[in-house]
């Protein structure tokens, strides 16, 4: 429970206290150490499969990778719930290793082989649901910045589709936190940096002797042109700051703070780029405007794949709804960018309305006589009506709960915890809570420090593959919720 080395059995100190506290007492052996926790293992792993059998709502499973040195890594799988008295629990369900010498392809492959059967495991490839039969019970598949790519989480997520395929028309979200937009953004500049190094290496106005075309390193001979070191320092600054950016990210734990960060993040991305573009012509430096666009294209790209992680979170809490997305998004509505801002507030539009209608139908609602239209989405120009309604006054349709959530005004003042307020107000919006139950469940951020620091005592005593998945799990399971 406590982290503490197996070793420590072995001190002198240790065997005097324990002498002290119980005479009686016999100090295992390592092996009879390894056979109790994986004993142990067993035991608290049978009493959480039958919580997790019994939980009504869906859980987030996150996947984090971490490199035990710099040729092995490991992967930790996590799920994140709401259990029935509304409390957030998360828990380690899975941790295996031995990645890094393979080839991307190959370790893709392995990882979402891994993921699937833990999945099969735990029991979260079905879910029952009255006349509809099975369900995947997992709600989103969340990715930690070591993913590169979203591609691990969508092969996951098109084999439990293909397998189950009442889950075809069930949202499963493939999420990435909030620091993989900026980190995916740092990637980007670290690219542009090294193209402007290369030609500041390679291409110069002067020389101090004869040189080799099959030079291909910085050679001291060169002098960089003076607009080359002026991009080039231009982008380290720009760097600097979205490293900041980075590292304070990691200290925010509410989806509200992370949303407010990134939007102010995008604003300075935008003042940039219209700086740089109405400098005078003398002055404008077109190969850092170009990586200034870049940037901006690469943060629009890849905020619709964590805007689930800010925006939906923040949408379901009663403090906010989703009047503080909007606000915040049109404080610089100009003509410019209209477009791209009604863009993403319908796009939480949809990610809504698609989830509440989902919801009904699946509980098979009879006062519901729209489920079963929009079991598979609802249609474009649905949606755009709905969007428009819903931006204009509600007398003109019936209330739905969706909107009737969305039009209560927001609470000024909360006393209790947004999961209180729902375990209080759940049967007024019955279907919106079985939604907030599922997008609450997802984690700000991960924190895997004790899990990684018992894997490396592990590790170092008693090897690589042995009792490691059995201590870590033990170890979380264990402690208090």
């Amino acid at each position: 429970m406590h982290g503490q080395s197996p070793s420590m059995m072995k001190e002198d100190r240790f065997k005097k206290l324990v002498a002290w506290l119980n005479p009686m007492v016999k100090i295992p052996s390592p092996y009879d150490l390894i056979g109790n926790s994986w004993c142990l293992f067993e035991q608290e792993k049978s009493k959480l499969k039958e919580k997790i059998v019994a939980l009504h709502s869906r859980v987030c499973l996150s996947a984090y990778m971490w490199h035990y040195d710099l040729i092995s890594a490991f992967l930790c799988l996590t799920i994140h719930y709401i259990d029935d008295e509304w409390e957030k629990q998360q828990k380690i369900v899975k941790l295996e290793g031995g990645f890094v010498l393979w080839t991307p392809l190959v370790i893709q492959t392995e990882l979402s082989k891994i993921i699937i059967q833990a999945i099969a495991l735990w029991g979260l490839d079905h879910k029952p649901i009255a006349l509809w039969g099975l369900d995947v019970k997992v709600f989103c598949i969340l990715l930690d910045d070591a993913f590169a790519d979203d591609s691990v989480a969508s092969n996951v997520k098109a084999r439990l589709q293909e397998c189950n395929k009442l889950s075809v028309n069930r949202s499963l979200f493939v999420v990435r936190y909030a620091t993989h937009l900026l980190d995916q953004v740092m990637k980007l500049g670290l690219v542009e940096l090294d193209k402007f190094m290369e030609k500041s290496s390679k291409c110069s106005k002067y020389t101090m002797g004869p040189t080799s075309l099959v030079v291909n390193y910085p050679n001291p001979r060169y002098a960089p042109s003076r607009q080359y070191w002026i991009t080039a320092e231009k982008i380290c600054d720009m760097l600097g700051h979205f490293h900041m950016d980075v590292d304070s990210m990691h200290n925010y734990s509410s989806p509200t703070d992370l949303f407010e960060k990134l939007w102010d993040v995008k604003n300075e991305i935008r003042v940039e780029v219209d700086f740089c573009s109405k400098c005078a012509s003398s002055e404008k430096d077109e190969g850092f405007l170009n990586v200034l666009q870049k940037r901006e294209q690469k943060f629009k790209e890849r905020w619709e794949l964590c805007f689930f992680h800010l925006c939906m979170p923040m949408v379901m809490d009663p403090k906010y709804r989703l009047g503080r997305i909007k606000s915040r998004m049109r404080w610089f509505y100009f003509k410019r960018y209209r477009k791209e801002i009604k863009h993403y507030i319908h796009y939480v539009h949809d990610a809504l309305v698609n989830l509440f209608y989902e919801y009904s139908y699946q509980v098979g609602d009879p006062n519901c006589t729209s489920g079963p239209k929009t079991s598979e989405g609802m249609a474009g120009d649905m949606l755009e009506k709905y969007y428009r309604e819903t931006e204009c006054p509600y007398g003109n349709r019936p209330l739905t709960e969706l909107d009737q959530y969305l039009q209560d005004p927001c609470l000024t003042k909360v006393e209790s915890s947004v999961l209180q307020w729902w375990k209080e107000n759940n049967q007024t919006y019955p279907r919106i809570a079985r939604m907030a139950r599922d997008i609450l469940a997802l984690p700000c951020c991960t924190v895997r420090k004790v899990a990684t620091a018992t894997a490396r005592i592990a590790i170092s005593q008693f090897g690589k593959n042995i009792c490691i998945e059995e201590l870590v799990c033990a170890q979380d399971w264990l402690k208090p919720a």
